[in-house]
């Protein structure tokens, strides 16, 4: 059965580079966290289920069944208390060009509205 190769990137925010929480060879899940920063900067968790085959200083590649693409269930992450720890969770970073981590933004509560498409 083949396979398809997903990049997922480490560098994909502003902030500290997320560095990988996983090694060659390891079997991943969907919503796995795989990268993750520790400060400012965005958690990456893979979006498939796979086996990592490379990690370079800026992609974490994961090697994914074809039958994987089937699901079409949504990834859950952990209960919070509050919107910025939730957004924060999610690893939600702006798209406006510059990829700043959202959580920073509501954390300071000075956010009239957030809009999500």
């Amino acid at each position: 059965m083949s396979k398809i190769r997903y990049a997922f990137s480490l560098v994909e925010h502003v902030g500290e580079k997320s560095l990988p929480l996983v090694k060659v060879g390891d079997r991943v899940l969907r919503g796995e966290l795989i990268g993750d920063t520790g400060g400012v900067g965005a958690k990456i968790y893979s979006s498939r289920n796979g086996i990592v085959t490379d990690i370079t200083s800026t992609h974490i590649y994961i090697d994914v069944d074809r039958t994987d693409l089937e699901k079409k269930d949504y990834l859950r992450i952990r209960e919070c208390d509050s919107l910025w720890e939730t957004v924060l969770e999610a690893g939600i970073i702006g798209a406006g060009g510059g990829g700043f981590p959202t959580h920073l933004k509501l954390k300071e509560k000075k956010v009239a509205a957030l809009y999500i498409n």
